[in-house]
Parts: C-alpha cells; structure tokens; sequence
C-alpha cells in the first residue's frame, strides 16, 4: 500500500495532521483511508475518525507492545461501534514480538480471532511488504460481513473532519 503515489506524498509532508488518501489494491478494488495522527494531542481527531469509518485499522507495533494511544484509539473505535482489524506493524525489527502485542490486547478485551474472539489481526511490515495483501483481504472481508454496499451511481454522504487551507494546495477538506 505504501508504494502508491499518494501515500509516499503523506509520508513526505508533516503527519501530525488527519490525512485521506485511496490505495488500488491487487484485486482490483480500492480502500479510502483515513489517517489520524498517533500523538497523544490528537485524541479528538481519532474520535472522530472512528466514528465515520465503516471499518477501522488499529495500528499498534510490534516492538513497542500496545502503548497509552493504542489503547485511547481501541477505546473511540469501541466506542463507535465500528468493526476494526489490528495490524501489527515493524514486524519485521529486531525485537519485534508480535505475540505480546496479541496478549496485551486481549488483556485489554480485545477478542481475536487467535485468542477466540471475531477481530482479524495481521502482522505487517512498512519496509518489506510482508502482510499487506492480507491486510487488504482483511479489510475487504468485513466491509463484506458488514454487507456494505457498493453503490457507484448512488448518492455521497459527506461528512467534514477537518478543513484547512495550504498555500501550495489550495483548499483541503477532510
């Protein structure tokens, strides 16, 4: 997902800020995300993140185990009532323990599928590639659980996050 043009821009630019950008997937579909800032500062930017999405990635990384905005993001996201996938991330560092991380979000109450539960979690690597076609799969499989419908002549709900205006850019509504 990170290969695409749109997304090494958002890697470039300052990331303290709610980015949106689309990613055409191998099979031929396409994900909208929605990228909220890890910091804790932006605790209501991640509210209301969650709450407009129709299936949410929590992002926790496997060298650091599940950290203080971790568990505020897996807070707003239950707090929404919005289905999630877990993506454990730096699976691929030195010290990385992807079973941790597992064992410290089901201590927090998070049911995965490993432990039980009905929350896919995929192990991922930014540097190598390792996951992110599952992680695509995993998203795609509980848009379709969710019966989420694909409408392309339908009407567009929208709804406003955040608006800013940037002198290179012009007008930028999230």
């Amino acid at each position: 997902m990170n290969s695409t043009p749109t997304f090494k821009t958002l890697v470039r630019n300052d990331r303290q800020h709610l980015g949106a950008f689309v990613v055409k997937c191998g099979g031929g579909g396409e994900l909208t995300f929605l990228d909220t800032p890890g910091h804790a500062a932006f605790s209501a930017m991640r509210r209301r993140g969650a709450s407009v999405t129709d299936v949410a990635v929590l992002v926790c990384a496997a060298d650091d185990g599940v950290m203080p905005q971790t568990r505020e993001a897996a807070a707003h996201i239950l707090a929404a009532n919005c289905k999630f996938v877990v993506a454990i991330t730096k699976c691929d560092r030195d010290g990385a323990d992807p079973s941790r991380v597992r064992d410290e979000l089901h201590a927090m109450g998070i049911a995965l599928e490993s432990h039980g539960g009905d929350v896919q979690c995929v192990e991922v690597s930014a540097m190598t590639g390792q996951g992110i076609e599952d992680l695509e799969m995993a998203l795609f499989l509980e848009a379709e659980v969710r019966l989420l419908p694909v409408r392309p002549r339908s009407r567009v709900a929208r709804r406003f996050l955040r608006t800013s205006l940037l002198s290179r850019a012009g007008n930028l509504t999230f």
